[in-house]
């Protein structure tokens, strides 16, 4: 594979797995996802470089070259789904990055008490009431509406409270926020790029006979391979 058909597939390496931004957390997990983006690329290239080895081996039969290259194949697919765990640990650290990140503290009895009867029913006045304690800088309010259930259930949607909170770090702790972005854009990263890689091992893979049974493989209608009871099984465990 070329630069030019890698770029295509991967796209180039994230900036912000490079990036000097040292404020607080950015640099949460960043290594770590650099290796897994690097990796699942570099798996790509190998398996190619292995292809074209194989396709080039005048002493193969068609049959044999499809055998050596289908437990190639399985052999990346193993490797990906290392970088896989790696990447529930990545999202880990990531969620952590992100709790550290925000300012938190034991909500205050008292305040939780006395907000009750400065709310208001409407759903479009209860997030006025939120921002208004943003412009306030009342944190003890913001805490108190964000800590009690039945103040948002039914009124706003998820992502209507996630834009009030995200409202009030972009003035608390903006720094706590853009290394909040910073940390998803990482994951995504890595994420785009495991999924170009899992998704391209598949297609040469499908068509190719299971190194475990010697057989041809079995191909649907629909272009898609057929797996057995225990193919599947090992695939999905």
């Amino acid at each position: 594979m070329d630069n030019i058909q890698r770029t295509a597939l991967f796209g180039s390496a994230p900036e912000t797995l490079a990036t000097a931004d040292t404020s607080a957390g950015a640099s949460a997990g960043r290594p770590l996802a650099a290796a897994a983006w690097f990796r699942a690329v570099g798996i790509v290239d190998e398996l190619e470089a292995t292809r074209e080895l194989i396709e080039g081996d005048v002493e193969l039969s068609r049959s044999g070259k499809d055998k050596k290259l289908s437990r190639a194949c399985r052999d990346a697919q193993a490797a990906l789904g290392k970088i896989a765990e790696h990447r529930d640990t990545l999202a880990a650290e990531l969620e952590g990055a992100r709790k550290r990140c925000r300012p938190e503290g034991e909500p205050d009895p008292t305040v939780n008490a006395a907000i009750w009867p400065k709310l208001p029913d409407e759903e479009i006045s209860m997030a006025t009431t939120y921002r208004d304690a943003v412009e306030r800088q009342d944190w003890a309010t913001c805490d108190a509406i964000e800590t009690l259930p039945s103040v948002f259930d039914g009124s706003l949607t998820p992502d209507e409270v996630a834009a009030l909170v995200r409202d009030r770090m972009a003035v608390q702790s903006p720094d706590a926020l853009k290394a909040a972005d910073l940390a998803a854009e990482i994951h995504g990263a890595v994420d785009v790029a495991l999924g170009h890689a899992i998704g391209f091992v598949e297609d040469m893979a499908r068509p190719l006979p299971d190194p475990a049974d010697g057989g041809e493989a079995q191909v649907g209608d629909d272009g898609l391979r057929i797996l057995s009871a225990s193919q599947f099984a090992e695939a999905t465990g």
